[in-house]
């Protein structure tokens, strides 16, 4: 990976950036490199065995491991550079502690430019804001359908009859009434839920400078 230096802002002391990965991308980094290992290894050491009987089987193995060892690395590299088009660089000065990120195209040494980010950020907010947006519509649905259950409840014949089994039989239009109430509160709540959280997403993204957008970048 590319050695990335920058100048810090406050300070002036220049500063070596720090690759930082996805959970995700660091597991396909694993796999990636395990895999080669052992195709590598696996490669040499038949070519040895081959070449000196069944002797040379465990020797070829220790060098195709060895060997292994320091291909594996270099395939691993080109294999994420072709999967992820940049990386996210953390950088922390050791004058005096600023923390900074920035997003590299991989393979240039040159940074993602801002306005792009900027543009990347303003989507972001969009899209929480378009979901709190459809939660809102979905609110008020759930809203008018309990708000007719109730006018429905307080106007409608409360008294009962009861069977021989001492069951209380109400009438069709007062059981309609707690129908409608009983399935739009819970959609009333859920909705509300799911509007103010998507609504504090896009808030915070909004408050968010673009090294920290980086920061929270899934990269």
């Amino acid at each position: 990976m590319e050695k990335i230096i920058e100048k810090c802002s406050v300070c002036g002391n220049y500063t070596e950036g720090t690759p930082t990965y996805s959970n995700d991308r660091k597991f396909v980094q694993k796999g990636t490199s395990a895999i080669t290992t052992k195709i590598v290894g696996a490669i040499i050491g038949a070519i040895i065995g081959f070449l000196f009987g069944g002797i040379g089987s465990i020797p070829g193995m220790i060098i195709g491991i060895i060997v292994a060892t320091f291909i594996s690395p270099k395939v691993t590299e080109e294999i994420d550079k072709t999967l992820y088009k940049t990386t996210t660089y953390t950088f922390t000065c050791l004058g005096c502690g600023k923390t900074w990120y920035k997003i590299i195209k991989n393979g240039t040494n040159i940074c993602v430019p801002d306005h792009i980010l900027q543009k990347e950020k303003d989507e972001t907010v969009a899209k929480y804001n378009k979901k709190a947006s459809k939660h809102v519509r979905r609110l008020i649905v759930a809203c008018l359908i309990f708000v007719v259950g109730l006018i429905i409840f307080i106007n409608c014949d409360h008294s009962y009859t009861e069977t021989f089994w001492g069951i209380k039989e109400y009438s069709n239009t007062y059981l309609f009434s707690l129908f409608f109430m009983e399935i739009s509160f819970p959609g009333i709540v859920y909705e509300l839920i799911k509007y103010f959280s998507n609504k504090n997403k896009a808030n915070k993204y909004q408050q968010m400078s673009l090294s920290d957008f980086v920061k929270n970048k899934k990269l």
